[in-house]
């Protein structure tokens, strides 16, 4: 995959263009991506993605929320799903007050090169969202670029899936209906940290992830996953807590990687896929007690765990 972060940067091709803040990526957004590629495999179009590095509330209505998906853990979703470029841009002030017309002259036509605009039924464009749909269909035809809607895509209780949404179940505790939405998994990606230690002397050695402060961490406990580390995907008992056994304050996220018998390097990245909530962070009584649950834990994630693509 392609990744430009400069509209300067962008080679010239005709394209099939989406754009959002995809934070998530989840069900909705890939129904969009699924049409994206449709139509530009059907019309020999490269298919293109246009984000934004940090969210526009941040420069709407600030504070922003936390994200679901980090820059890094965007990228890597969108390359999985057959994206062959992202744009990434800096939401700024500018941007925000850009005149639609002047947006898809200047950027859609012009840089893009866009043939075929998909996009969702609440989608609106440009400053105060005055491209509405309806103005966006008027004005590609004036430039000569198609509009194309996707319908809304119901979430698991039936209201129209939704970043804010999603984000809500998990600052909730509401873990199903979340990840369900998200297609299957939490993702989590961050670099690899020195850890203290622990889990090796308990007989479960961990990789430490550090996470950026803006991404959104799911509702604390043990998860049954997958972790990406050097290339090669491994089955993973995933820790997102406090250590309260520990007396210890700071959310940590740590994996034990069930297959895994090689050393990782601090500073590389890994990526995890939290699929399977198994119990909320608790605090045991004993390290013994600690320990004898963690192995039952990762039984419990061998047998949730099936095969297939993670």
């Amino acid at each position: 995959m392609r990744i430009y972060r400069s509209l300067e940067a962008v080679t010239p091709t005709d394209r099939v263009v989406s754009i959002g803040v995809f934070d998530g990526v989840h069900i909705g957004h890939r129904a969009l991506i699924g049409r994206l590629i449709a139509v530009a495999q059907e019309h020999r179009l490269t298919p293109l993605v246009l984000t934004f590095r940090r969210h526009p509330l941040a420069i709407l209505q600030p504070p922003p929320p936390p994200l679901l998906t980090t820059e890094e853990e965007k990228i890597e979703i969108l390359e999985e799903l057959g994206v062959a470029e992202v744009l990434i841009l800096d939401f700024t002030e500018q941007v925000a007050r850009t005149h639609y017309r002047d947006f898809c002259r200047k950027v859609l036509k012009e840089r893009l090169k866009c043939r075929v605009l998909v996009a969702g039924p609440d989608f609106a464009l440009g400053h105060q969202r005055e491209g509405t749909l309806v103005r966006l269909k008027e004005v590609g035809t004036e430039l000569g670029f198609d509009l194309q809607v996707v319908r809304l895509v119901p979430s698991p209780t039936g209201s129209p899936v939704s970043s804010r949404l999603i984000r809500w179940w998990l600052q909730s505790g509401l873990w199903e209906p979340a990840v369900r939405s998200l297609g299957g998994s939490y993702s989590i990606k961050g670099r690899l940290k020195k850890g203290s230690g622990r889990g090796r002397q308990l007989g479960f050695p961990t990789l430490n992830l550090s996470v950026p402060s803006e991404k959104l961490l799911p509702p604390l406990g043990v998860y049954g996953g997958f972790a990406k580390c050097q290339g090669d995907v491994f089955e993973a008992a995933i820790y997102v807590g406090r250590r309260p056994t520990f007396d210890e304050r700071e959310p940590v996220v740590e994996a034990h990687l069930l297959r895994f018998s090689g050393e990782a390097t601090i500073g590389e990245w890994v990526s995890l896929r939290l699929r399977h909530f198994l119990r909320p962070d608790q605090k045991f009584e004993s390290v013994d007690a600690l320990v004898s649950q963690m192995k039952k834990d990762v039984n419990q994630i061998l047998a949730l765990l099936k095969e297939g693509d993670p």
